[in-house]
């Protein structure tokens, strides 16, 4: 852990009838007013737990920013739906105790990786969508930025891009015909892009043998043709995870690093 870094782990933020969910908290060791970032896991809406962005979350406290990591609740106890509304409870958390943790409440940004940027996106997306409203905190879940990485963000049948969600993705929507159209298209962020769509990055190896690249590329379309600014690194190899793994960890995170001063 870098020295000028401290971590507070467990904070609960959200009470459930599946338990309560948690969030670690990483933070430089001086300076108010800091901006800060929502980084969410991946795991195919099945998986995955708080402290996969461990290595990220000490770099960028590191580089001056809180980095919050938070739990949401995964497709054995809840739906799309319930994970988005986890998400922006987060999000509303951390504005609503800005002054407790020295944050600047309006620079606030949040990241994920595969099922992870989905929801960060949806969540940059749809920041006052009735059904997926904060539980229990008054605070918005609006951010300034998002960064997706290779994500899917159609989970409408019948594309290309959506196929990175899978039939396992889709069975998490719920209902049938008509109604099951209706919901994957109100959890499917390229539905949502418009006049009010954040700054986004997304990065995505054109590699990767999980998530298409071609599923940030419709995403990246549907932000240009709304006039709203977004960021792409797509680099040629590195796989699903180059974010953790490989030779593209170092250049994604200053990536990351640059897009978030301009943005924040």
């Amino acid at each position: 852990m870098a020295p000028d870094v401290s971590i507070t782990r467990d904070v609960t933020f959200r009470e459930t009838d599946a338990g309560s969910l948690a969030l670690d908290v990483y933070e430089p060791t001086d300076g108010t007013d800091r901006p800060a970032i929502v980084f969410l896991y991946g795991g195919e809406w099945r998986g995955g737990q708080k402290g996969r962005f461990a290595r990220w979350a000490v770099s960028f406290a590191d580089r001056g920013y809180v980095c919050i990591e938070p739990t949401y609740r995964l497709a054995d106890e809840t739906t799309l739906r319930g994970m988005a509304t986890d998400v922006k409870t987060a999000i509303a958390w951390v504005r609503a105790n800005a002054a407790e943790w020295d944050i600047d409440p309006d620079r606030i940004a949040v990241a994920g990786h595969s099922a992870g940027a989905h929801l960060a996106v949806l969540a940059a997306t749809t920041p006052d969508r009735d059904e997926t409203v904060p539980d229990g905190i008054e605070a918005s879940p609006e951010v300034a930025a998002a960064v997706g990485f290779s994500g899917v963000y159609d989970l409408r049948g019948g594309t290309e891009a959506s196929e990175g969600g899978g039939d396992d993705g889709l069975d998490i929507i719920g209902g049938t015909g008509s109604a099951r159209e209706r919901r994957a298209a109100a959890v499917s962020p390229v539905t949502h892009v418009g006049p009010e769509t954040p700054p986004l990055l997304l990065a995505h190896a054109r590699d990767d043998g999980i998530v298409p690249v071609s599923a940030s590329e419709q995403l990246v379309d549907a932000v240009q043709a709304e006039g709203r600014p977004v960021t792409t690194f797509f680099p040629e190899s590195g796989g699903h995870e180059f974010l953790f793994s490989t030779w593209a960890v170092a250049e994604t995170m200053d990536r990351t690093a640059d897009f978030l001063r301009r943005r924040l």
